[in-house]
């Protein structure tokens, strides 16, 4: 035993990267699958643990056989998977898996963030919304069956034969749903430790995403977006202000809710770490979008006008909105 800790490795180095590449290739050309292809990008990921390709590689391959367990679920006419996905603990695991392993290439490095993080949220989002399975015929004739046992039992006289047929159908009818839900528990943990770990501006790429899911039906999950949202707008918030603001125009009540949250949290920590200036600028920006607004709406056939900004916003605080100025730009990879 020589330890895989890999980076300081030149050997385990070449040897991982050419493991990899190989793995890939035969994953690509249909020559290998399933547990054999799992455990070489196991061992990739033994030898260069900190590698952002092994843990990209190995939730791409993870993704490609959740989208092929998804065809097959949709495939099977019989209706034994109880609801797609949502009813099948092997697309579960998948989606758990494949899940753990964007979060560790995105802790790792920003190499692949634009590839690996629109995909994390999108399952998450995806999943998250996901209702518990319906019982397909044949469960409910075993539910008819169960009844039936139950009327005969009570009517024999045998009360724990009848509350034990009971238990077993309201136990069949929770199976589904309780798998699910902790499944959608269990990602919600992952991205609740991910937001303390992965670093803001690497989140802040899709910001958007966040703003389009304020008003998902979960509490947990507007919970866990509320959360992202206040750190991109803590740590970004000449940037972040523009996508994070507009909520608190939106007509939808919910989107206005959530916005107004996200500020009061944001000014709320800015005021701890004495960022005044920032403070203001995030708490003005009310002020900002609603002058923006009737400005916008406002029309004259004069060829001159005066616009009544609100006096105590410091429009030199925010910075000009355009995809040079609200871009991430990072550094190459060492």
């Amino acid at each position: 035993g020589v330890a895989l800790d890999g980076e300081g490795d030149p050997v385990l180095r070449a040897g991982g990267k050419r493991l990899l590449l190989a793995t890939d290739w035969k994953v690509e050309a249909g020559l290998l699958h399933g547990d054999v292809a799992l455990k070489d990008y196991e061992l990739v990921r033994s030898a260069r643990p900190m590698w952002a390709r092994a843990h990209f590689s190995t939730a791409h391959y993870y993704d490609l056989l959740l989208g092929r367990r998804r065809e097959a679920l949709v495939a099977d006419s019989s209706g034994a998977s109880g609801g797609g996905i949502a009813g099948d603990a092997q697309a579960h695991a998948l989606a758990e898996a494949t899940v753990e392993a964007y979060l560790e290439c995105l802790a790792t490095s920003s190499k692949f963030i634009f590839q690996a993080m629109p995909r994390l949220l999108t399952l998450w989002f995806e999943v998250s919304l996901l209702a518990p399975p319906q019982r397909p015929d044949n469960a409910n004739q075993g539910s008819n069956s169960a009844a039936t046992s139950l009327g005969r039992s009570a009517r024999s006289g045998n009360a724990k034969a009848a509350e034990k047929a009971e238990r077993e159908k309201e136990k069949a009818k929770r199976a589904g749903g309780t798998a699910l839900s902790e499944l959608q528990q269990r990602l919600n943990e992952l991205v609740s430790e991910a937001l303390s770990r992965i670093p803001a501006h690497m989140w802040y790429t899709s910001v958007q995403q966040f703003v389009s899911r304020v008003g998902h039906p979960d509490p947990a999950v507007v919970g866990l977006v509320v959360r992202a949202l206040t750190r991109i707008a803590v740590e970004h918030p000449r940037e972040a202000v523009w996508a994070i603001a507009q909520l608190l125009s939106a007509l939808n009540e919910q989107r206005r809710k959530v916005g107004s949250e996200v500020l009061k949290a944001a000014v709320a920590q800015l005021s701890e770490q004495r960022r005044k200036d920032e403070r203001d600028l995030i708490s003005n920006s009310r002020y900002l979008f609603s002058d923006l607004i009737k400005n916008a709406q406002f029309q004259t056939n004069e060829r001159r006008c005066h616009l009544k900004l609100t006096r105590h916003v410091n429009f030199a605080q925010y910075v000009v909105p355009n995809s040079k100025t609200l871009t991430v730009t990072l550094q190459p990879p060492q």
